[in-house]
């Protein structure tokens, strides 16, 4: 009666061992479909994007065309020479950028040989100006140095 309860227990551990199993092999089953669906899926990506890949070289073009030209513009103001001359304040702007609300102010000037330009400048300087106002401009490239009426 012993051997035959110890065999009845060893069936039953053996079950529990071959449901183990089981669920073993199905997660495993499961694992290799997911991922072979996920390749199917990112190999068709690959696929379509194969086809567009001129547009993509044009875009990155694009883009180093547009880094290059602002790199040059912020040489240009760097080296450019800086100026002073008789003007009068004829107008002032302000321009909101972005979520953060970055504003930059512009001012313009009638230089005294008739020329008009848009410099830009701090600020704290922005405030200080009322259209009207005749002085000596000091500028250099875009951004005006300072005015003194």
């Amino acid at each position: 009666m012993r051997n035959i309860s110890c065999v009845i227990s060893l069936a039953a551990g053996n079950t529990v061992v071959i449901i183990v199993a089981a669920a073993v092999l199905a997660a495993v089953i499961i694992s290799i479909i997911v991922s072979a669906v996920s390749f199917h899926r990112t190999a068709s990506k690959i696929r379509k994007l194969g086809g567009n890949l001129p547009q993509l070289k044009n875009v990155r073009s694009m883009v180093n065309n547009a880094l290059d030209q602002q790199i040059a513009a912020e040489e240009a103001e760097r080296n450019a020479p800086e100026k002073t001359a008789s003007a009068r304040l004829i107008a002032k702007r302000t321009q909101v950028f972005g979520r953060l609300s970055r504003t930059f102010y512009y001012a313009g000037f009638e230089l005294e040989n008739g020329e008009r330009i848009e410099l830009r400048l701090p600020g704290s300087e922005y405030g200080l100006l009322a259209e009207g106002d005749a002085g000596t401009l000091t500028y250099k490239g875009s951004r005006m140095i300072s005015f003194t009426r």
